[in-house]
């Protein structure tokens, strides 16, 4: 880079206050044809040394606009998430029928494992056998091998374990409980969202918003299911307990209403001696001769 001597800063400076102020023709951008604004600061306008190529024409602002390649510009918006994620669910769905479709025969003879392997794919998330011992954990399958007869999977923890095979002849005839037992199998639990990340060279990456929105990837009619059926428990138990509680108040109040009555009612006893206590007797004496009284007594 040269040199400016005093004359040439002060010229520049000159110039450039003239474009402000309107009294000199403004610079153009020679990749766009767009006017560049003479009030924006020289290290906006100015090219880095790293971004110059050595054949600049003229003035430019192409070093501020995006360096991405054109398939890195894709995003995948709000919507288009959601869309992907539910096409992924409807995609393991149609496995899970196929998986079921194929339980239904007998597997005594493990010979249709050709036909297992059509069910897996590369970066698919499962469920496995993890050294074939229950439970079946949530693997992802990391690579495929001998025509998709085996295949790689790593667990949640971190294990790697290779040439699992969807039915483990050797052991599961060996062991009694693990019979007609699948290695690994297409689960609903397997499928997770961040297919969609996986798959951003495809789609393009998430967008800001659709990285960070809290509902992403929710079952909408799953959860209302959910949803019905927890209050439906919750409002039968309610109204069970609600039952059992009117009965002991009737019976509390069954109680209470005889031990009132038996303190409202006298014994006989008692009756005899008031009605003793509360009358009084008159006894007359009359004279035999003249039957006249001639006493009389208050009893």
């Amino acid at each position: 880079m040269a040199t400016q001597s005093a004359s040439d800063r002060r010229a520049e400076r000159e110039l450039k206050e003239a474009r402000q102020a309107g009294n000199a023709p403004a610079e153009v951008d020679v990749k766009t044809g767009a006017i560049i604004n003479p009030h924006n600061p020289e290290f906006i306008t100015k090219k880095p040394w790293y971004l110059a190529d050595g054949g600049d024409a003229g003035p430019t602002l192409d070093h501020q606009a995006d360096q991405r390649r054109d398939e890195e510009k894709r995003g995948i918006s709000l919507a288009e998430s959601d869309r992907l994620v539910k096409e992924e669910r409807e995609r393991i769905k149609r496995k899970l029928e196929k998986q079921k479709r194929k339980k239904k025969k007998s597997r005594r003879s493990y010979g249709d494992e050709d036909d297992d392997a059509e069910l897996y794919e590369l970066g698919m998330w499962i469920e496995a056998l993890k050294k074939n011992k229950k439970p079946y954990l949530i693997a992802q399958i990391v690579k495929i091998s001998e025509k998709g007869k085996c295949f790689d999977l790593k667990y949640e923890d971190g294990y790697i374990e290779r040439n699992v095979r969807p039915w483990d002849k050797k052991k599961q005839k060996s062991s009694v409980s693990l019979m007609n037992v699948p290695r690994m199998r297409v689960t609903k639990t397997g499928s997770r969202t961040n297919n969609v990340t996986q798959k951003g060279t495809q789609f393009g990456k998430e967008t800001y918003d659709s990285k960070r929105d809290s509902y992403h990837g929710v079952e909408i009619d799953g959860h209302m299911k959910k949803m019905e059926e927890k209050y439906r428990k919750r409002e039968a138990l309610r109204k069970e307990q609600r039952k059992k509680q009117r009965k002991l108040e009737e019976e509390e109040r069954q109680k209470e209403k005889e031990q009132q009555d038996k303190k409202e009612k006298p014994s006989d006893s008692d009756s005899d001696s008031d009605s003793d206590s509360g009358k009084s007797a008159l006894v007359l004496f009359y004279d035999v001769n003249s039957c006249v009284p001639y006493e009389v007594f208050e009893i």
